[in-house]
């Protein structure tokens, strides 16, 4: 039985995909106002938990690229740091976004983060993130054993943090210690069966479809760089957590890689709540029972 929190939260929600009111994808202006209004609702939402924080956030500098680092005063002593590949429908989260939800997962992970505040459409369009992050973790590698980074991705962030670790792989780096794919989206061209199933149930992924395409640029939405469900990823893969909800539009998404990734021999789980959609509940119970199987992830791995 769902929580009472869980269950006002779906009553709230509206009882379709609403969505917003429609932009062509060349109208720039329309989109830079929508951004900022967007990323304003995201850094009100973290808001009280960034004044209640315990610990350091400061924005540094690493080859160009501007990255949130977060250090939680309560932080464990293992050394392990997390990589987090901020979601966002691959052009929202940026700025004091990006450092909201930065702030957000450290508290989540109990972790030092380090999050790339990457470079977004419609400026900056497919492959600046996957560039901006890669050279991330190129640095993080210079600083840290392989084994003690894990990299998390949520949502949109998932399809950049996958092509990253290919193209790392690629250069011969050596890939992290593990992977949390937090309601990934790792198919752009939506052939998944959830994409059909949950329409009008989860709200929170109207208007995907523009973003999609304006990150992309004109490449094909079925390049593995972009849909990574369709590559062929490095083997041996790192242990791999992904969590989703049945409600999520992305269900899809976070069935098939994980079933991709248990065909490769990889140790991959998959963790879903009954009726969570794409956003959540707003810190249900079921909403903390996903972060704790994050972090018993994390220790599991390291530990082992």
């Amino acid at each position: 039985r769902l929580s009472e929190q869980a269950q006002r939260s779906l009553a709230a929600a509206p009882p379709v995909a609403l969505g917003v009111a429609p932009l062509a994808v060349d109208d720039v202006d329309g989109w830079m106002a929508r951004i900022a209004m967007v990323n304003a609702g995201i850094v009100a939402m973290y808001k009280p938990a960034m004044e209640s924080f315990d610990g350091k956030i400061e924005t540094i500098a690493v080859d160009g690229v501007n990255v949130v680092d977060v250090q939680p005063a309560t932080a464990t002593t293992d050394d392990v740091i997390v990589l987090d590949i901020h979601g966002g429908g691959f052009i929202y989260g940026t700025g004091d976004a990006a450092r909201a939800m930065a702030c957000a997962r450290s508290v989540e992970l109990g972790r030092r983060v380090w999050c790339p505040d990457y470079r977004t459409p419609p400026a900056a369009p497919h492959p600046a993130a996957l560039e901006d992050c890669l050279a991330v973790y190129r640095r993080l590698l210079q600083q840290y054993p392989a084994s003690n980074i894990f990299v998390s991705a949520g949502s949109a962030g998932a399809s950049i943090a996958l092509a990253m670790l290919m193209r790392a792989h690629t250069e011969g780096l050596s890939l992290p210690r593990g992977v949390l794919l937090v309601k990934p989206l790792v198919d752009l061209t939506r052939s998944g069966d959830s994409y059909c199933t949950n329409l009008g149930v989860d709200h929170t992924l109207a208007g995907l479809v523009e973003p999609v395409q304006m990150y992309a640029n004109g490449v094909d939405l079925g390049d593995p760089l972009l849909s990574p469900l369709f590559a062929e990823l490095p083997s041996p893969w790192p242990p791999t957590i992904i969590v989703g909800g049945t409600r999520d539009m992305l269900l899809s998404d976070a069935v098939r890689i994980h079933r991709k990734l248990r065909a490769m021999g990889a140790d991959a789980d998959l963790h879903l709540w009954d009726a969570m959609p794409h956003a959540g509940f707003g810190g249900a119970p079921e909403d903390h029972e996903l972060s704790a199987e994050l972090c018993r992830f994390i220790g599991r791995v390291v530990s082992g």
